[in-house]
């Protein structure tokens, strides 16, 4: 399991395909693009690696607040 929470989507993208692998789950919480995530997951695909965009709300100003929610998009 690959876990990302990185700057943009640029990062996630680079650190993953380099990561790829059959059987590899990356989980990203990185706030990025969504269109650019669903390409990142189909690429994954093809290399047999599943991806999970894990959404954590708020942004960086709630990121002081204890309270953090996190969805899943499927």
């Amino acid at each position: 399991i690959l876990f990302m929470c990185l700057p943009t989507s640029a990062e996630s993208e680079t650190t993953a395909t380099a990561a790829a692998r059959s059987g590899l789950t990356v989980v990203d919480v990185t706030s990025g693009d969504p269109e650019r995530s669903a390409a990142l997951a189909a690429a994954l695909a093809k290399d047999g690696a599943a991806y999970v965009d894990l959404a954590v709300s708020g942004g960086p100003g709630a990121a002081a607040v204890p309270q953090r929610r996190i969805t899943r998009d499927l």
